[in-house]
């Protein structure tokens, strides 16, 4: 397994530098590890479906100024590892993960804008550089910024990976949630909230209560005991 274990490691390493790049700013989209992952390892399904529950989740979330958004990357990235060693390809088996991955995406992006704080005063020390020739050079400045940040990415991405397969080897099947009652389909209309607030009208919202309506009104019809 020490081949399975360099490749997601890999994986990691590249997601973080695509973040922190304005040139490859398209690798940062879960579509496109969906496209690649699926293509390497053959597993289309699994890699399309998380690929697009993922991307459609956070639609709205726009990357601007101080803006951090959720890490979409690191939350496929989670996922998609469960369909290859335990051979997952249910929805209701990632149900628990896309949970835990959510949390893990939005806590990177709180981490990150806590750490970029704490990057603040290499611009004091730039500035002195200039004016009394103490501190840091902008090179040394980018360079301490960019080895501090893809460390910090490269430890929470272990220690979530760490932590879920944790959680799934001790669970077991137990942590199948609704199983045989969950569908991609349906997992494909919950994230479809990202997608309908991005359109930031007054018709999306009213769209979008209708469907819960919908779907509550299909549930009571229907009997399925999901929640």
């Amino acid at each position: 397994m020490p081949s399975g274990w360099a490749c997601t490691t890999l994986f990691f390493v590249l997601a973080g530098i695509a973040r922190s790049s304005f040139v490859f700013r398209l690798a940062d989209r879960p579509l496109f590890w969906a496209l690649l992952l699926g293509a390497i390892s053959g597993q289309w399904q699994p890699a399309l479906s998380l690929g697009i529950v993922v991307e459609l989740l956070w639609l709205d979330v726009i990357a601007l100024g101080s803006v951090v958004p959720p890490f979409g990357t690191l939350a496929f990235l989670l996922l998609f590892p469960l369909s290859i060693i335990p051979g997952w390809s249910e929805a209701h088996q990632f149900l628990a993960p896309l949970m835990f991955a959510v949390f893990a995406a939005y806590g990177a992006s709180y981490a990150e804008r806590y750490q970029r704080v704490a990057l603040n005063p290499l611009v004091d020390l730039v500035t002195a550089s200039f004016s009394s020739g103490r501190g840091c050079t902008p090179g040394q400045a980018v360079a301490l910024g960019a080895v501090v940040r893809a460390g910090w990415q490269f430890s929470l991405y272990m220690l979530c990976y760490v932590v879920l397969w944790l959680a799934c080897e001790l669970l077991g099947d137990a942590i199948f949630l609704f199983e045989g009652q969950m569908s991609w389909p349906m997992l494909f209309a919950a994230s479809m909230v990202g997608g309908i607030l991005s359109l930031r009208t007054r018709r999306a919202y009213a769209c979008l209560v209708g469907m819960f309506v919908a779907v509550w009104s299909f549930l009571a019809v229907t009997r399925l005991d999901i929640f």
